[in-house]
């Protein structure tokens, strides 16, 4: 990588450690790397292997043009949830919605179907 896209990694990369709350450590221990070469790169001090990229991508739901392309570029409901955020992530949540939507539509089924046997029950008793 060019210096100025490596600082741009870095800097991205960095600012989601921040926004999520996580430490060199947890993060190191996710992409399965040592604590030392996780600081040493996010420090410039040795070079991202491209191999990695899109684990880190992964880590935060994002992709590896989001990391080369820098933090500020990434549209903010696509940034993980800060650690501040009551929210969990986004994976969940919207897994969280889909079954509420799911069990929404039953329950809509459900009422529909039991007021046209209402309905047919009145219709049938001459109501």
């Amino acid at each position: 990588m060019s210096t100025t896209l490596e600082r741009r990694v870095n800097e991205t990369i960095r600012l989601l450690m921040a926004r999520t709350g996580e430490t060199t450590t947890s993060l190191a221990e996710d992409l399965g790397v040592s604590r030392q070469a996780l600081a040493g790169r996010l420090a410039g001090r040795s070079q991202w292997h491209i191999d990695h990229l899109p684990d880190v991508a992964d880590h935060y739901g994002l992709t590896v043009c989001d990391l080369i392309t820098g933090y500020a570029s990434i549209d903010a409901d696509r940034l993980p949830p800060s650690a501040d955020s009551p929210t969990q992530n986004r994976r969940e949540t919207l897994m969280a919605t889909e079954e509420e939507l799911r069990r929404a539509a039953e329950e809509q089924e459900r009422a529909s179907k039991a007021l046209a046997e209402e309905l047919a029950r009145l219709d049938k008793e001459g109501r």
